[in-house]
């Protein structure tokens, strides 16, 4: 499977797991130094995570609406929004950013981070280009790069700097 479609597949599976309180589910697909923001500001490691998921869910719905995946090298950047119904029947949004790494030929979680607007605030995206769809404006994979990225540009760290080199980055998608 494509990486863009296994990356899909998993964002589905996530949110599945969490309306359906699927403490397998994310036992398996969590790495070991998994650190999840909450969107009541508390951080939640993955054995902490793992106990609210057994928990009864709050909510009974989420839908996706916009939905954006990138791709750095070995790490890719899942960032949504969600429309979501409690079991008590109160709507609500929240944005979260979720990143993936892959290790040992497997994708896993290592971090996410949730984010719910104040009830009746209108969410704004100031700044941000957003692309069509789920294509990524940037693919690379592990041959495209001797090393890490650097987030922002995608472009091949200096490792003694830590500051992104002047070369382009590979496998730069046009804009459309």
């Amino acid at each position: 499977m494509a990486p863009l479609a296994e990356i899909r597949a998993l964002n589905d599976q996530y949110i599945t797991a969490a309306i359906t309180g699927d403490v397998e589910w994310y036992r398996k697909i969590l790495a070991d130094e998994f650190v999840c923001i909450d969107s009541d500001g508390s951080v939640l490691d993955k054995p902490a995570f793992l106990r609210q998921t057994a928990e009864p869910p709050e909510l009974a719905e989420y839908k996706l609406t916009d939905v954006e995946i990138r791709f750095y090298g070995e790490v890719a950047l899942v960032r949504c929004t969600g429309h979501w119904l409690s079991h008590a029947g109160r709507p609500g949004i929240s944005r979260y950013v979720d990143i993936y790494v892959k290790q040992n030929g497997e994708w896993r979680v290592v971090s996410a981070q949730i984010t719910r607007p104040a009830q009746g605030s209108r969410l704004k995206s100031r700044g941000v280009k957003r692309s069509r769809g789920l294509v990524p404006k940037v693919r690379c994979d592990a041959s495209s790069t001797a090393g890490p990225l650097d987030v922002q540009t995608a472009r091949p760290l200096d490792l003694q700097t830590s500051r992104a080199l002047d070369l382009p980055p590979r496998h730069q998608v046009p804009d459309e």
